[in-house]
C-alpha cells in the first residue's frame, strides 16, 4: 500500500519544521520565526514521543526493523502509524474464518 500524496506532502511539511528548526538551533537563522520554529519542532518531537508510546501496538506493524519504525514515529507521528493501523484493520482475522 503506497502512501497517499497528502501524508507526502504533510510529511515534506515536518521536514521542512525540523530543518527551520536546526536551522535556529545552530544559529544560522535568528529573529522571532526563528524561536517559533524552534519550539514548534521542539513541541512537535514531545507530541510524536508520546505517540510513539501510546501507538506501539501499532509502530511495530511495520515490516521493517522496529528502531526505523520507532524513528519515523518520532518524525511523522500518526503519519508513519495511522496507515500501518488502518492496513492492519483491512486485513481479516484468521480466527473469524
Amino acid at each position: 500500500m503506497k502512501a497517499s500524496p497528502v501524508i507526502k506532502v504533510l510529511q515534506g511539511l515536518c521536514v521542512g519544521l525540523y530543518a527551520m528548526g536546526f536551522a535556529a538551533l545552530t544559529g544560522l537563522w535568528a529573529g522571532e520565526g526563528a524561536v517559533l520554529c524552534l519550539r514548534a519542532s521542539l513541541a512537535m518531537l514531545a507530541v510524536h514521543a508520546l505517540e510513539l508510546l501510546l501507538a506501539r501496538r501499532w509502530v511495530a506493524l511495520h515490516p521493517g526493523p522496529r528502531w526505523v519504525s520507532a524513528v519515523l514515529t518520532l518524525l511523522f507521528g500518526a503519519l508513519h502509524w495511522w496507515p500501518l493501523k488502518v492496513r492492519a484493520s483491512q486485513v481479516p482475522d484468521r480466527e473469524g474464518a
